[in-house]
């Protein structure tokens, strides 16, 4: 609009021009855009007067300058109604705003409309923010304004209908670099942005607090938690909100009655719903869950989640998020003589099946590993099930009788220690510790009720003369695998075939599992041959044959 230079000296310094120019483009606005015949403009410092008198040009020159100042109060009044009706002026005044009592142009300026070149003003205009209550608001907020990156990035997410609240939260997503300005999606990303390396440090506050207080938007930030999640402090922090958040959603699927030295913790009603809703959608979102597993971890370790779900039945585990996993372990270890295998396995499958691991596959190995976890877990209870039936005494008085005990019944312990290690691999795998004592656990279960009593019995029984013979009543030898097995079958019709599957060092108890999914799966008849029937010196490390 300006084609005259303007040089640097008193009133031109760059910040003026830079104000002039935002100047020009508001009564651009106005004048063309609005077609706004009279606009008063109030100077309280006179910053402008320069600027006015030297006219407007291009297409605001048009656009008459009229001083009240200068031509009295009634002689404007009667320019403004009488002389020119339809002309557009500019009605520039240094100084403030008179009272009404004291203005001549009040009723002019009611059907006019005001323009304000202070810098909250210029603000006002350049996001395109219709509403001039919100000057004091942006003013309050300069800081945050002073940059020019921020406002462009605010200007973007603004509409029509922005208020003070709005606007401060439409800043705080920009802070915390949220890609929406709503309360759950800033929560995600300022907490997110507190990992560190996929530890979450529960009690050191984010350097983003610090930030949000620098731009006056702290205060704006703990009334948004207090007004979605009924969060209230006399010493708000995000731990505090996030334990309060996390506790909440757990209290909601137990009952406070369940944890009572947790309940303090719990949300008002009106937040707990919000909460709930707030960390599903945490969890669910792929950009973000990592952040949510390191709170969860920092908060069940701060709190000691596992050890209070020690206390709880089974059935009160039912609808606790897998975050809690390591409760169900400890519950396990605690009561492995007296837990219940069904309502446990019964719970596992749920977990599994939930929407929490639906995707959960090889190529998602820290869902896998979740889901894999479950299925160590209830392994590791079989096996302490398994080994309470069967006791500590491992004692027999033949040969031929601890093969059969084996055959039918005690393969298990290495079934189900095969499973386990399956299973929890997994885990390791992730760099995870959940697993660490259940292993530990196992293994010493293993070898004391199983690896060491069996193989001392076995030495014993061959020291007694077995070794001489190898041959027992019930177990054919090797040698007439083919006579007893396989020509039987053959000899019931020439259209009978036999396949023989033969697998040196293959565990008994693999081609008992083999068998059953073999079976399950095709409508034919398989078994496998017991371990006495083989050459192997080792009830559970046998040359078996599956026919």
């Amino acid at each position: 609009i300006r084609t005259e230079s303007r040089p640097e000296g008193r009133g031109f310094r760059p910040i003026f021009l830079m104000k002039a120019e935002q100047v020009d483009q508001g009564l651009y606005q106005k004048f063309v855009t609005e077609q706004q015949r009279l606009i008063f403009w109030h100077d309280p410092q006179g910053e402008f007067t320069d600027y006015v008198a030297a006219g407007l040009a291009g297409p605001l020159a048009q656009v008459k300058i009229l001083y009240p100042a200068q031509l009295g109060g009634f002689s404007s009044k009667l320019l403004l109604e009488k002389e020119d009706p339809t002309g557009q002026y500019l009605i520039y005044t240094q100084g403030e705003k008179p009272a009404p009592e004291q203005d001549f142009l009040l009723d002019i300026r009611l059907y006019s409309t005001e323009f304000h070149a202070d810098i909250a003003s210029i603000w006002l205009q350049d996001l395109g923010l219709p509403h001039l209550y919100l000057r004091e608001h942006l003013q309050a907020r300069a800081t945050f304004l002073n940059n020019q990156e921020r406002r462009r990035k605010l200007k973007r997410l603004l509409g029509s209908q922005e208020d003070e609240i709005s606007l401060d939260r439409k800043m705080i997503a920009i802070l915390v670099s949220s890609a929406e300005a709503t309360p759950f999606a800033i929560l995600r990303a300022l907490c997110h942005g507190h990992l560190q390396e996929e530890h979450f440090p529960l009690e050191t506050p984010p350097e983003m607090i610090n930030l949000l207080a620098k731009m006056s938007l702290l205060l704006a930030f703990w009334a948004m938690m207090g007004t979605e999640f009924s969060y209230s402090s006399d010493h708000p922090s995000l731990a505090d909100l996030l334990r309060r958040l996390f506790i909440s959603e757990l209290l909601g699927q137990l009952a406070p009655s369940h944890l009572p030295a947790l309940a303090h913790y719990q949300l008002p009603e009106a937040g707990q719903r919000n909460a709930k809703v707030c960390l599903t959608q945490w969890r669910d979102s792929n950009s973000t869950a990592v952040s949510y597993k390191a709170t969860a971890q920092a908060i069940a370790s701060e709190l000691a989640i596992g050890t209070h779900l020690q206390e709880l039945p089974l059935t009160a585990l039912a609808e606790v998020e897998p975050l809690l996993l390591s409760g169900l372990k400890q519950l396990v270890l605690k009561d492995r003589q007296t837990i219940h295998l069904d309502t446990l396995t019964e719970l596992a499958k749920r977990r599994q099946t939930s929407h929490w691991l639906l995707d959960a596959s090889e190529e998602n190995p820290e869902k896998y590993a979740q889901f894999q976890a479950y299925e160590a877990i209830v392994t590791a209870a079989q096996l302490f099930h398994y080994h309470g039936q069967t006791g500590d005494s491992l004692q027999f008085s033949s040969s031929e009788a601890l093969l059969e005990a084996y055959a039918t019944s005690l393969y298990q312990y290495d079934y189900l220690y095969r499973r386990f290690c399956t299973a929890a691999r997994f885990s390791y795998h992730q760099g995870w510790d959940l697993l660490k004592t259940l292993s530990a656990a196992i293994e010493d279960l293993y070898s004391t009720a199983s690896i060491h009593p069996l193989g001392r019995e076995w030495s014993r029984l061959l020291d007694q003369g077995f070794l001489g013979r190898w041959i027992t009543p019930t177990l054919p030898p090797q040698q007439k695998f083919y006579e007893m097995t396989i020509e039987p079958y053959l000899n019931q019709s020439e259209r009978k075939r036999a396949f023989v599957i033969i697998s040196d060092a293959f565990r008994y108890e693999a081609a008992q599992e083999l068998v059953e999914v073999l079976n399950s799966k095709y409508c034919c008849s398989r078994q496998s041959s017991p371990p006495g029937s083989l050459s192997s010196r080792n009830p559970g490390n046998n040359r078996d044959r599956l026919t």
